[in-house]
């Protein structure tokens, strides 16, 4: 939903953004059947010819666009059962609110941290993030490495938590490079505050520098 979208918020910093996501997609199956973007302002179409040429055309094809609510909605009624539908847009399903409460446990995220870190192999890299001295975090990692990585988070040089990860093993066998993605839980009950290093290793053998492999780490912060 674009309501209040303005122009200012689709700026290069936005591009960039849209770019590392579609980078972050490849850690997922496309599994994607349709998308309704609905309230969608006039100056959105612009944007959208240079936002569909970042996106996997097989997903861009799947999006309908709708500056119109009206034939938003009732497109989204076409397609979604009504007690499905939210209630915000006017069907018998639940609010987004609770929705978004169920799916957490009862508890709605404060914030995500959401960073990508893409490793040559035979390498290491990593990301910082930060955490308030009320926050408390759940981390998360997403990958679908072949060879594996050893994901490490660190505060002052320490070593917090260490975990090695990589993509569905039942499929290492076959020999298939590029493995579905696997979701592993590194570290439950981080509080803050300070400020972290997520650092990834990867185990592949030195490489000619170009391969790389994606390990994205999701924190659910309350």
């Amino acid at each position: 939903d674009l309501k209040g979208l303005k122009a200012s918020a689709l700026n290069v910093r936005t591009l960039e953004v849209l770019k590392s996501m579609a980078t972050i997609n490849k850690c997922f199956p496309e599994i994607l059947n349709c998308m309704a973007i609905v309230n969608a302002p006039a100056f959105f179409s612009f944007s959208w010819s240079i936002i569909k040429k970042i996106l996997d055309p097989r997903t861009a094809a799947k999006i309908k666009i709708f500056s119109n609510t009206q034939q938003g909605l009732a497109w989204i009624r076409s397609m979604i059962d009504e007690d499905q539908i939210l209630s915000d847009y006017g069907g018998t399903g639940p609010c987004f609110d609770k929705v978004m409460q169920a799916e957490g446990g009862g508890i709605i995220a404060k914030r995500r941290i959401v960073e990508l870190v893409s490793v040559h192999h035979g390498s290491r890299n990593s990301k910082c993030f930060e955490m308030t001295g009320d926050e408390k975090a759940e981390l998360w990692v997403y990958t679908r490495s072949f060879h594996g990585c050893r994901a490490k988070v660190l505060k002052d040089g320490e070593i917090l938590k260490a975990a090695d990860v990589r993509g569905v093993a039942s499929r290492a066998e076959e020999g298939v490079a590029n493995l579905e993605p696997n979701r592993i839980k590194i570290m439950s009950g981080l509080k803050g505050p300070g400020k972290y290093e997520f650092l990834v290793e990867s185990k592949a053998p030195n490489g000619n520098g170009k391969e790389l492999e994606h390990v994205l780490l999701v924190g659910e912060v309350n």
